[in-house]
């Protein structure tokens, strides 16, 4: 599957700060792609957001709809 398919990082933002320009990969859905068999700059950021990204699921999927 090609990345475009999945999502368009493109969009009408407009903005004067830098940083709202970036965005990681979990942010943008990609991040069942992201490979962690080697070491890369942010490896230990990215694998803690996606821990604490599964944690808040699993806790909430546990909740009874009323």
């Amino acid at each position: 599957m090609n990345l475009e398919v999945m999502g368009s990082l493109g969009g009408s933002l407009v903005s004067d700060n830098i940083l709202d320009y970036y965005a990681d990969p979990i942010e943008v859905g990609y991040g069942p792609l992201v490979d962690f068999d080697h070491d890369f700059i942010g490896r230990h950021a990215l694998a803690e957001k996606i821990r604490a990204r599964s944690a808040r699921r699993s806790r909430s999927s546990g909740m009874k709809a009323t």
